[in-house]
């Protein structure tokens, strides 16, 4: 299966210094390296506040299959979710 967790790390995840410049994947997209992700809207959504504190956010996938959704309601959206990649483990 190509998701390893899909609950929220102990902490936040570090970024690491070797994750610059950002790699990034778009919701259903192909996940371009395996690690940990956090998926966010853009700041300026009404639902960033909300979702931007939701475990969900954190996800750990393999490189390759489609990336997850976030789960944005309206389910349109979901296209201006941006998964950023921070750490490998």
């Amino acid at each position: 299966a190509a998701a390893l967790a899909t609950a929220a790390p102990a902490a936040t995840p570090a970024r690491s210094p070797a994750a610059d410049p950002r790699v990034t994947c778009g919701s259903a997209g192909l996940v371009p390296k395996t690690g940990w992700y956090e998926g966010l809207l853009p700041a300026d959504h009404p639902n960033y506040a909300y979702l931007s504190q939701a475990p969900g956010r954190f996800v750990r996938l393999h490189e390759g299959p489609r990336m997850l959704t976030l789960g944005v309601v309206p389910a349109i959206d979901e296209a201006l979710v941006v998964w950023t990649w921070l750490r490998e483990k």
